[in-house]
């Protein structure tokens, strides 16, 4: 199953000036979070009041894991009578008012993403004797379908008894909720290694208040929580859900000139395909990492179906490939070897059963040699699609890569540009999906999200733990089965302003997962007579997917769903292109994401807190914060603080392995206020 697509760790830390074991420690009050998910984008809130019942100032820290494809629109602090908010400003602007602020001698805080690409936020404040502060804080995000479900998860551990504990998730849906499902707390981040994961929580309830709506509550009582810990709950709280595919398989939602399309068609035959296993078997993968990847590799194997074909190569400091045909050895790969009869090979009992004896013979060898194992499954990679030209469309083979390392090169050309455009311009023969997965912390995990988003796929980053050949089969399952290729979703270009359009056209469609497209409707088009036809191929040929007519919705998420998209794709764009090309996908990304209030790789939110009389908080924040572009309408509070690369940052709490789901992005602030003696400390 999908293990992340929403996740939230919360916890309460103190450090403190003295010493002291009598020193009370800060204490929480409450712990408040509450999803909205509509039409699967959530919006979620966090609020947590912390009181220092110490006699004397002590510091309290909230810390969290985001999700990682979420974009933060709000925080603020609430102390002493005043609360502060944040601001969204772009980087550069944003690094100005900071250093301005801190001139003048005023409490600020700059949260921006920072370059190592994770997502601990934390945030620690110098609290006075006895008294109480408040974090606000939320985020946003468009819910991925991945292996026929979404999933929102939210890791809790406050490290104490809390009084007031309540989560609440609301979902309401455009069509019936099918399945909705709150298992007992999972103890760990890793796959299928909680056996509790089939009972059902006992401290949530679901209600529904129609078929398309939910409500699920989890308010463990004082008695509950110590049942689970003694230092209160600990575990990861899943809610999981799915909708009617069968009636709505073609949604087309539209609300104040914004529309969402969400296309997940059911009963598709999969398409055949042709899978080229690239494997990194350099002396950096010897022990643990080689003995997970035979595992993994030998359950991939069995899944592969009657009608796939396969091809296998290593590589070290030089790439092999194997040979069916010559007693299923491996030989030095070569691009002027074009039999593709040894090379592609049928998917059946026979070739799986030698294949799996193979990789369970390979031994750690030499350097790592990425461009020419590039170079050479390409090739095999056209070979495959070669093999059938000529045949009919539905006996097509989709073509698909799946590249595995856990270092950089260290043998042939080095140079991660070349290796990227060199890549892409082989590809363009066969036009295959290139999956990278970057094993461990050695792997560059950036370089190869360009490689793949260059040649439509996508990298992962895969953990090394006892669970690695877990991800890596859960991976494959992701893309195990494409339904539909060449997927295009087209639009009435007087109905729809077309530059507004997201991504609409797409290599795959693969089962378990959703397509979304979002635009903006034209002045003149009604929501519910906007009109398009899709389109892809399939086993049968190409098909013309019925059209579903459009729903007007009753609520303003659809508007943030398309800036989301839009920002996520701009930041894809600005990451594979060149020159020109990408300084305009950063600066139109720049900009959403300013009106949109969305903390991004390319904006930052600013926090200052003057010092003095109320009269001098008036005038220092609104010359601080001049210029900022006006909120859209119906968009959340912005709020803000400042990222900071935290490898000196070490949480000991339960969930040392929770940052291996967190995947994509670190966030994390260590801003500190001390009231009445304004002192800035460094941020983490």
């Amino acid at each position: 199953m999908e293990r992340l697509l929403f996740i939230l760790v919360l916890c309460c830390a103190a450090r403190h000036s003295l010493q002291t074991q009598e020193l009370l420690q800060p204490q929480i009050y409450s712990l408040h979070v509450l999803s909205n998910i509509h039409y699967r984008y959530a919006h979620t809130s966090v609020s947590s009041e912390i009181a220092n019942p110490a006699n004397i100032s002590q510091e309290v820290t909230f810390n969290m894991i985001l999700p990682e494809t979420a974009f933060i629109s709000g925080f603020s602090i609430e102390v002493g009578g005043n609360s502060y908010d944040a601001y969204v400003k772009e980087n550069e602007e944003a690094k100005t008012i900071y250093a301005k602020a801190k001139s003048r001698g005023q409490t600020a805080g700059h949260i921006a993403l920072s370059v190592r690409n994770s997502n601990r936020f934390a945030v620690s404040l110098n609290v006075k004797a006895e008294e109480r502060i408040t974090f606000n804080l939320t985020y946003e995000e468009l819910l991925v379908r991945k292996l026929g479900v979404y999933k929102h998860i939210i890791n809790l551990d406050p490290g104490q008894i809390v009084s007031d504990f309540r989560v609440e998730v609301h979902i309401k849906e455009s069509n019936r909720i099918t399945k909705l499902e709150v298992p007992a707390l999972k103890k760990s981040a890793q796959i299928n290694n909680d056996i509790t994961a089939d009972v059902t929580n006992p401290f949530a309830s679901i209600k529904y208040p129609t078929l398309d709506t939910a409500i699920v509550t989890f308010t463990p009582t004082k008695e509950q929580q110590e049942e689970v810990d003694n230092n209160g709950i600990r575990g990861q709280l899943i809610v999981q859900y799915d909708l009617d595919r069968l009636k709505h398989p073609n949604e087309l939602l539209v609300n104040d000139g914004y529309f969402a399309h969400f296309f997940t068609p059911e009963n598709l035959k999969p398409l055949s395909k042709h899978v080229t296993f690239v494997l990194d078997v350099s002396y950096s993968m010897e022990g643990h990492k080689l003995t997970q990847l035979k595992e993994a590799m030998d359950a991939i194997l069995t899944d592969l179906r009657a009608g796939d074909y396969f091809s296998l190569i290593i590589f070290a400091t030089y790439v092999e490939v194997w040979n069916f045909h010559e007693h299923g050895n491996w030989e030095l790969a070569s691009t002027s070897n074009n039999n593709w009869k040894k090379l592609v090979l049928p998917a059946n009992a026979r070739t799986i059963r030698k294949a799996k004896a193979a990789i369970q013979r390979l031994k750690v060898r030499g350097a790592t040699n990425i461009y020419h194992a590039m170079k050479i499954s390409t090739h095999i990679a056209f070979l495959g699609k070669d093999m059938t030209n000529g045949t009919e469309e539905t006996m097509r083979l989709e073509p698909i890569i799946i590249f595995l390392t856990d270092g950089e090169p260290t043998k042939g050309p080095g140079d991660l540009d070349k290796i990227i455009i060199d890549t892409t311009t082989w590809n363009r023969k066969s036009k295959a999906s290139i999956f990278t997965l970057a094993l461990g912390e050695s792997a560059n995990l950036e370089f190869l999200k360009k490689l793949s988003l260059r040649n439509s796929g996508y990298a992962l980053k895969i953990y090394e733990a006892t669970d690695t050949a877990l991800q890596l089969r859960e991976f494959y399952q992701q893309v195990a089965s494409p339904l539909a290729a060449d997927v295009l979703f087209t639009y009435q270009p007087d109905q729809i302003e077309m530059m507004s359009l997201t991504q609409h056209s797409f290599v795959n469609f693969y089962s378990g997962s959703e397509l979304v497209v979002s635009g903006r409707l034209t002045d003149a088009t009604p929501g519910q007579e906007l009109s398009y036809a899709v389109t892809g191929r399939t086993p049968d040929g190409t098909m013309y997917f019925e059209p579903e007519q459009a729903t007007v919705v009753d609520h303003g998420f659809i508007e943030r769903l398309w800036a989301y998209l839009s920002i996520q794709q701009l930041l894809d764009e600005e990451k594979i292109s060149y020159g020109t090309n990408s300084e305009t996908s950063k600066r139109q990304a720049v900009e959403l994401a300013l009106k949109y209030s969305f903390v991004t790789p390319v904006t930052s939110l600013v926090v200052v807190i003057p010092s003095g009389s109320n009269e001098r908080v008036g005038s220092e924040r609104e010359e601080l914060v001049s210029g900022i572009p006006k909120v859209a309408e119906n968009s959340f509070n912005a709020h803000s603080y400042e990222a900071y690369d935290d490898d000196d940052y070490n949480d000991n709490h339960m969930y040392t392995d929770i940052n291996r789901h967190s995947a994509s992005r670190r966030i994390s602030a260590f801003a500190t206020v001390q009231l009445l003696q304004i002192l800035i400390m460094k941020l983490i």
